[in-house]
């Protein structure tokens, strides 16, 4: 599933922003990598690939720029583990939080923590 996007029909020479992969054909599904957003946090995908490639790479994109289906749905699974890692982080520091009394205001230096072993069961 792709979020606001624009399927492209027309016959160009163009390959995969991504993969590199052929795009000629008029059977091929692709998007235009400007105005499509990730399923989750619904990030323009220029976005997505920015923060992936990190900020010793500029992620230059022109309206002609396409994507092919394949590296969509692998930008989306990035996009999910990304959106469901801070939903966890979220409840995980919103319990130890709570049982512990802090606010968020209140640091605890790894120091706190020397010394406490974890047992699972």
């Amino acid at each position: 599933m792709i979020v606001h996007s624009d399927v492209i029909s027309m016959e160009t020479h163009k390959n995969c922003f991504v993969c590199d992969g052929d795009l000629s054909s008029a059977d091929c599904k692709k998007v235009i990598l400007l105005s499509t957003l990730s399923r989750y946090t619904r990030t323009g995908l220029p976005a997505k690939i920015g923060q992936l490639m990190g900020d010793g790479f500029m992620v230059v994109v022109t309206a002609s720029d396409l994507v092919c289906f394949n590296c969509v749905d692998l930008i989306n699974q990035m996009d999910k583990l990304e959106f469901d890692l801070k939903r966890i982080q979220r409840t995980v520091s919103g319990l130890l939080h709570k049982k512990y009394g802090l606010s968020d205001g209140k640091f605890i230096s790894s120091d706190y923590f020397q010394g406490v072993f974890f047992k699972v069961f």
